[in-house]
């Protein structure tokens, strides 16, 4: 606190003596934070500002209504450094500034895949999937566990879009499917002809499928070469079990 005199002097000696005091007190502060330092693009900040021994509180970069401290949430929408400042004044004119620097990355980056787009049914497929960026992961038909990446095995009944979504600091989301198509379930008949023979005879294998049938594999005791239908003519010297698998 400061007292100002001044005395002013006139003719005849005469004199007037006035006094002003100026009350000085804290210094204006301000202070700037957010819930993160680092977000990937997409991704929303909270801004807290507060300040100390001053009238309001203003932002080239956010909304402040003059208040003196509040709370803001905003989403950058470029990559890299974002400097955020608030400045807040004070009686006389006097400042405080503080700045908070929030660094956008990459956006969440999320893929999933199944080994088959297409199964017969009663079949299955293998979903992998992963991302970056991400904190956590969830399906919307499959269970992820939260991890942000891994494998699980389906079994769709029917055709079946799978939706993976990912998300990282600041609720950024990133979202990717893959669609399963179920076709008939796959059917086979398989015979032999005669099924008893005599030591040295011979009998006649015959097979078909349908439905979602691509190949038909043999056991090795006989040939298919993938066919899903056909013949073969076998001479078992024991009684011999033939299997088929389509």
């Amino acid at each position: 606190t400061t007292l100002y005199t001044l005395t002013c002097d006139g003719p005849g000696n005469a004199t007037d003596v006035s006094t002003v005091t100026v009350e000085v007190g804290p210094a204006p502060t301000a202070t700037l934070v957010s819930n993160f330092s680092a977000i990937p693009l997409g991704g929303t900040v909270q801004l807290t500002w507060s300040s100390e021994n001053t009238t309001s509180c203003s932002s080239a970069d956010f909304t402040t209504g003059g208040n003196i401290g509040g709370v803001t949430n905003l989403t950058p929408l470029v990559q890299g450094d974002t400097p955020y400042t608030v400045t807040c004044d004070a009686p006389g004119g006097a400042t405080a500034n503080s700045v908070f620097i929030v660094t956008v990355g990459p956006p969440v980056s999320v893929t999933i895949d199944s080994d088959f787009t297409f199964i017969a049914s009663g079949g299955s497929a293998d979903l992998t999937w992963s991302s970056s960026s991400a904190n956590s992961c969830s399906g919307n038909i499959f269970t992820t566990g939260g991890a942000t990446s891994g494998t699980l095995n389906v079994a769709p009944t029917a055709p079946s879009t799978y939706m993976l979504t990912c998300v990282g600091d600041g609720g950024a989301i990133g979202v990717d499917s893959v669609f399963v198509d179920v076709g008939p379930p796959v059917t086979a008949s398989f015979s032999a002809n005669p099924s008893f023979i005599a030591l040295s005879g011979t009998s006649t294998l015959s097979w078909s499928a349908n439905g979602s049938v691509t190949h038909c594999n043999d056991d090795t005791q006989f040939v298919t070469n993938g066919a899903i239908a056909g013949t073969a003519a076998v001479v078992p010297s024991v009684t011999t079990t033939y299997a088929l698998t389509c």
